[in-house]
């Protein structure tokens, strides 16, 4: 066949996007001590994407239609028992759905092109080699995700006392269906139609057209319906000691529970115990069989927050204030919903291959498909292979002794105020964060003193397995210390100026993907030699300076000059503004573009560092902003030595300017 003019089409494809709100609100007073409201919220999210394809089902770069539905109610009521004690209690329910879809997804497309032997209502993926790859068979329903939610928060006024008091009460559920393959994958190679033994020869496009299928996959998985509870309460004194000083001092605990799924469809890993398979450390556990723990962790109890803070009007004076504070603050890795995470074996798979490297086809695609899907035995055996053979698994599992991190807060700062109407602050302030989730942590890397050439997986700790990872581990860690000055100006005769400088470091082993249900993200370089990853995060500007100004022109209504007929009409209600920002530039890490450790080790190899990198200001070139030569590759079989975050990048500077104008009609 001719294959020249391949690679020669190309389009676009579009997305529509429509978005839905529906909000009401009732409000009720039962009499001047008891109000009550009501909220309700619909939005609807659907959206659908056009193709390039003559039909819409084949197209695999054509991503899932799909959409969101959220409903979500609020009942609130505020009730005033005594004139010193005051209660408000909600209850809040949010009911999400969220489908992605293929796009044959419910038609009779199997049918209509004579496939056999498969399950129908989705296009099945095709995969040929050389060609442009067809259709995509996948869903992912989450029907639904949900939260309930009791909180009750009371305020008691007793002397020079305010005492808040309450507690939260919330649980959260995901219902989640991942269908990867419904109508089948199957794959055609050059070799079915090539010469044996000879890779040269074959064309993919031609054993497409025979027939000849060289791999078939099919994959279904067992719908996963998790949950988790999160609980709280507080005491909190506000106590206003004198009229020129108020201590604030409070506790908060709250935890959120292990995930449980109701069928009990979750997996651990036992990495003491002796797999049977490969007679090495090692075993799939799964939950509620055979003496092994429904809770995939351990709950953790222990989550006191101490709350402590002060203003003073220093020595009664009226120009200068001094604030400070403390506090220890807890992460909720499932505020926004439960991840369906840690399901390994609860996937049913049929497959077939070629015997004998694609000289012989797994089947003939006319004679159609009979194979059935069937689930894995979940034993102690699960996904294990003898040491010195292919692992095929994967092992991602929650750590038995995982820990809910937490974040010191603490802040000093004074304030006096000057002439003109302004105010001079100067403030530090600090953040320790502890125990910190990261996303992902790989254990089974070769240890440093069996690293080298040859064939390391049968070194790895687990080399039964691929790859084993702790989920969201609690192991991150962040100091943040800063320091900063305000000068503010607030608005007289038109004016308001604003101006701050910060100087601070943000040190960690963590990145800034912002903290969540999966973590934050972070891969280390050498999972025995974490310490080296500590350095400045990618946030850590050391200095930044902002500025800005606004100004409202002095003519027009209400303003010094012209203030009436057609002069203030068109002169009237300017304003102009301007902000500048400047900063120094931020930490990048050198990394190498090959990993040549041979330790299966999860992180980007690290370079080599012979001396300080960083120029001097006359020294840097847009060519080399930094000394290239600082950094070498490390030897074969070894880490680099690197530190993170070791090179600074250049510094940024900016400057906008607004002009507004204010109609009255």
């Amino acid at each position: 066949m001719n294959v020249s003019g391949a690679q020669n089409f190309a389009g676009n494809r579009a997305r529509k996007f429509i978005r839905d709100n529906v909000t009401g609100r009732l409000d009720h007073v039962f009499s001047d001590r008891n109000r009550f409201y009501f909220r309700a919220l619909y939005n609807y999210d659907p959206y659908r994407w056009t193709t390039n394809y003559p039909r819409k089902e084949a197209d695999p770069q054509n991503p899932f239609d799909g959409g969101r539905y959220e409903t979500s109610f609020l009942f609130a009521d505020t009730h005033t028992w005594t004139n010193s004690l005051v209660m408000d209690a909600r209850y809040s329910f949010a009911h999400r759905t969220w489908h992605a879809k293929s796009a044959g997804l419910g038609s009779n497309i199997v049918q209509e092109i004579g496939l056999k032997g498969v399950p129908t209502g989705a296009f099945p993926a095709v995969s040929v080699a050389g060609m442009a790859a067809l259709g995509s068979s996948a869903e992912r329903r989450q029907f639904p995700i949900r939260q309930h939610q009791v909180a009750t928060n009371w305020t008691w006024v007793r002397g020079r006392h305010v005492v808040k008091f309450g507690g939260e009460l919330r649980k959260s559920i995901n219902v989640d269906v991942n269908r990867p393959s419904i109508s089948g994958d199957f794959g055609f190679a050059t070799t079915g139609t090539g010469l044996p033994g000879d890779a040269a020869t074959g064309f993919g496009t031609a054993s497409f057209l025979a027939g000849f299928v060289n791999t078939f996959l099919l994959r279904d998985t067992d719908a996963l319906d998790r949950y988790s509870w999160y609980l709280a309460g507080f005491l909190q004194d506000d106590w206003k000691l004198t009229p020129d000083f108020t201590l604030n001092l409070g506790l908060r605990w709250e935890t959120d529970t292990p995930v449980i799924d109701k069928n009990d469809r979750m997996n651990s890993f036992d990495m003491e115990a002796i797999n049977p398979v490969s007679g090495t450390p090692g075993v799939v556990r799964f939950a509620g069989v055979g003496g092994w723990p429904r809770r995939p962790y351990q709950p953790d109890w222990n989550n006191f927050g101490p709350r402590l803070g002060f203003a003073w009007r220093v020595l009664g004076s009226s120009k200068w204030v001094m604030r400070g504070g403390y506090g220890v603050f807890y992460e909720h890795p499932f505020a926004h919903g439960v991840p369906n995470v840690a399901s390994l074996g609860f996937e049913r798979s049929a497959g077939l291959s070629s015997p004998d490297n694609g000289v012989t086809p797994a089947l003939y695609l006319a004679q159609g498909v009979n194979v059935s899907l069937q689930p894995p035995v979940r034993d102690e055996r699960f996904g294990a292979v003898r040491v010195g053979q292919s692992p095929t698994t994967n092992v991602t599992f929650y750590e038995p002794n995982r820990r809910i991190g937490y974040s010191q807060q603490f802040n000093f700062g004074i304030q006096r105020e000057l002439p003109g109407n302004m105010v001079l602050e100067v403030s530090y302030l600090g953040n320790l964060g502890r125990k910190m989730p990261i996303s992902s942590l790989t254990i089974n890397q070769v240890p440093p003193n069996l690293m080298g050439a040859g064939n390391a997986q049968v070194r790895r700790p687990f080399p039964q397995f691929n790859n084993v990872q702790i989920l969201i581990p609690s192991m991150g860690a962040h100091n943040y210390h800063a320091g900063s000055m305000r000068l503010e100006k607030r608005l007289s005769h038109g004016l308001s100026l604003l101006a701050s400088y910060t100087w601070s470091r943000n040190i960690g082993d963590l990145n800034e993907s912002g903290s969540g249900a999966l973590g934050d993200d972070q891969i280390f370089q050498d999972f025995y030699n974490r310490r080296l990853d500590k350095g400045p995060l990618s946030i850590d500007i050391v200095h930044r300076f902002v500025a800005s100004a606004v100004y409202d022109l002095p003519w027009g209504k209400g303003r010094r000059w012209l203030r009436r007929g057609v002069p203030a009409a068109v002169l009237g209600g300017w304003t102009i503004g301007t902000i500048g920002n400047a900063q120094s530039g931020g930490p990048f890490t050198v990394t190498m573009q090959t990993n040549t450790t041979n330790a299966f080790s999860a992180g980007a190899l690290r370079a080599n560092l012979l001396r300080n990198p960083n120029l001097s200001a006359g020294e840097r070139r847009l060519d080399r902003w930094f000394d290239t030569e600082a950094f070498a590759a490390p030897p074969p079989y070894t880490f680099g030595n690197a530190g993170r975050g070791i090179v600074r990048a250049d510094g940024r500077a900016t400057v906008d300017f607004s002009v507004n104008k204010n109609f009255t009609w």
